[in-house]
């Protein structure tokens, strides 16, 4: 356990607040002022849900209102029809994006003279040729902050690497870009990265629109918070326990967390380079599980193994599923178990689907869950935790309490400790897969999270989403439709097995968390990510 931070405050204050600063004023100098809402017009501080303020604010017509509202492969299609031009789509997430800013300080730098450039060049070879670019022509895309942008300050939310400046962009990224997608933001993150929040000494805390008191889950908060409000179609996230897929499931968006060899994650900026017990996994977050498939088809179309060598050669494929599933419930994690809403949303689910005439069963006795647990608690910080402490006490910036609770788990391991926690790791995924085939299991339907979102600052569990990471399966997260109803989604009759569940189940409150989407999650087995992406498509249809 970490038990020094390395705070300086003079050291802070006198040497690195003002690179601090800088940043600040480029995110503000970066948004489009006309674009943004008067400060006499914005929503008061008794308005917690702001999702409608975009229909409100007058900065947007109809038509650009629409736009942001549609999925990201029917705009391109829209593109490719020359029913929509690549500049008025940018233009609408623009301003949509900045309305997004204002509220939920989602953003930590627009880029719209670069986009706008852009978006421009498409429209011109479109109108010479008739033909679009590639499969994401015309597409606005954001971008979480720590993934490189060549030129531009990548910080990972660690004040002392706000003099970074990497020369290329990160691999998907530029993938992305060669299939025709316009970078145009990049968006908030937590310090460390490793929390299941969005907060940070340089551009402060993140907030869900659907409730601005809950948090925008992490790491990838800004994301989530941007393509939950309609801000974005499609964004990167990374996630190596959950920090794509808290931010899908509290913001009521999409999520996809692939096989963590199946992407690249070449050019980003992180700390603990070299842990693989736990591999970080890059990938989508959208406004529909259609535009999942889309961004990692046209992202694995551009080859990445031939610029990152630790990838096998693994094209993006048609699906080969069945048309009805057998797909089984993981209700509980052993420790804590789902509070009111979720369960509801699982028994709609479960209704849904077997009307849809699927197969649905319980997944029981899910293997070594113990083991599971402590790989990943221990493998996160091996080294003590000490590359962290190097990243922060670089600029002696202040520890936010999140980062300490993460650090706690910091634990120095030995190499032969390591090799046992990767055995119990390579031994629980035997078990999985296993188990799933023993009993023709096709998919895991669970929670995301035990809850909906809870409070800011207050999310320390994430077990739901990191087994995932340790077994490396592949996992989405969607709406489920339903979104917490204070009258319907009490707690009565649950009683807590454990201080540890009395203790997470005191962050729900359904008065407090009034109107959080409820999401839900499903995983597949490894490297079959085209399976899952296209069973979450079937799974959603149901659920309409």
């Amino acid at each position: 356990m970490v038990e020094v931070t390395g705070e300086d405050p003079v050291k802070y204050e006198k040497e690195w607040l003002p690179l601090v600063e800088k940043a600040r004023k480029l995110q503000a100098d970066s948004m489009v002022k006309e674009y943004m809402i008067p400060e006499d017009k914005l929503p008061g501080p008794e308005r917690i849900n702001v999702m409608n303020v975009p229909y409100e604010a007058g900065t947007m017509t109809e038509k650009e209102l629409k736009i942001t509202e549609t999925p990201g492969y029917a705009l391109v299609a829209q593109m490719g029809k020359g029913e929509l031009t690549a500049k008025e789509v940018l233009i609408a997430f623009v301003k949509r994006a900045t309305i997004a800013q204002q509220l939920l300080n989602c953003a930590t730098e627009f880029m719209f003279e670069e986009a706008l450039a852009r978006a421009e060049e498409l429209d011109s070879k479109f109108a010479e040729t008739g033909k679009i670019v590639g499969p994401l022509h015309g597409l606005p895309l954001s971008v979480k902050e720590h993934l490189h942008i060549a030129g531009k300050v990548c910080c990972a939310a660690f004040v002392a690497w706000l003099n970074v400046v990497p020369d290329s962009d990160n691999v998907q990224l530029a993938l992305l870009k060669k299939a025709g997608a316009i970078p145009f933001v990049r968006t908030n993150e937590p310090q460390s990265l490793m929390h299941a929040d969005t907060n940070n000494n340089i551009w402060g805390m993140c907030k869900n629109g659907n409730n601005l008191n809950l948090s925008s889950g992490g790491s990838s908060g800004g994301e989530g918070a941007l393509i939950g409000f309609r801000g974005s179609p499609m964004g990167i996230g990374t996630d190596i326990g959950g920090s794509i897929r808290f931010p899908a499931a509290f913001n009521g968006c999409y999520g996809f967390r692939p096989t963590a060899t199946r992407v690249t994650m070449k050019g980003a900026e992180l700390a603990g380079a070299g842990q693989i017990t736990i591999r970080c996994s890059e990938g989508p977050l959208a406004q529909s599980v259609e535009d999942l498939a889309l961004y990692m088809e046209s992202m694995t179309a551009g080859e990445p193994w031939r610029y990152d060598a630790d990838l096998p050669v693994m094209p993006w494929k048609s699906a080969a599923i069945p048309e009805k599933l057998k797909i089984a419930v993981l209700w509980d994690d052993g420790t804590v178990a789902p509070v009111a809403p979720v369960v509801r949303a699982l028994k709609y689910a479960i209704d849904k689907l077997k009307g849809a005439g699927h197969e649905v069963v319980d997944f029981n006795d899910p293997p070594m869950l113990p083991e599971i647990a402590e790989a990943i608690n221990f493998s996160f910080f091996a080294d003590n935790g000490q590359a962290d402490i190097e990243a922060l006490a670089a600029s002696g910036e202040p520890w936010l309490e999140l980062t300490k609770f993460a650090l706690s788990l910091a634990k120095p391991l030995t190499a032969a400790e390591q090799w046992e926690l990767n055995d119990k790791r390579d031994k629980a995924r035997s078990a999985w897969l296993d188990k799933m085939n023993d009993e023709g299991i096709d998919f895991i339907l669970g929670p995301a999270y035990y809850s909906c979102s809870p409070p800011q600052g207050t999310n320390v569990y994430w077990f739901y989403t990191s087994m995932f990471n340790c077994l490396d399966m592949p996992s989405t997260v969607f709406p489920s439709g339903l979104r917490v109803d204070p009258k319907v989604d009490v707690m009565d009759g649950f009683k807590p097995r454990t201080e540890v569940e009395a203790s997470n189940w005191t962050r729900y409150d359904p008065e407090t968390c009034v109107d959080a989407p409820i999401a839900l999650q499903l995983t597949g087995r490894r490297f079959f990510d085209e399976d899952v992406v296209e069973a979450t498509r079937i799974v959603c249809a149901s659920l309409k």
